[in-house]
């Protein structure tokens, strides 16, 4: 599949709705999967029925295999919405490191494209 630069709530409609399998494991084009990812990703699914998400600390591999260490990743688990203080801990990730049950992503789908990412800069 093609498509043309739309940004990412467009790639993200356009994938949905190519894609056919029961999860839904993001990429994004510049990242790429370590062995084993996605049979993990499957594991952690059929192992816990009622999850709908599953996410991973992101490791960036740099120039030469150095891997850099993650600093700030607190994994959650449960229903973070009924838990404010899990709720409040819950950083958002690299669409890399999520994957859904088709389910859940049914009911956000489509994202409206008119949402744009924007860069943002954090200061210490």
């Amino acid at each position: 599949m093609h498509k043309e630069n739309g940004g990412q709530a467009s790639a993200f409609n356009a994938g949905f709705a190519h894609a056919r399998g029961e999860l839904i494991v993001l990429l994004d084009a510049d990242d790429y999967f370590l062995p084993g990812k996605v049979r993990r990703i499957v594991a952690a699914f059929k192992a816990n029925a009622d999850v709908g998400m599953v996410y991973h600390r992101f490791p960036q591999i740099h120039a030469g295999g150095v891997m850099l260490p993650v600093l700030g990743f607190e994994a959650l688990s449960g229903f973070l919405p009924a838990d404010t203080r899990k709720l409040a801990k819950y950083r958002a990730h690299q669409t890399s490191c999520l994957a859904f049950r088709r389910g859940v992503l049914r009911e956000i789908f489509p994202i409206p494209e008119s949402m744009r990412y924007r860069r943002t800069l954090t200061l210490n």
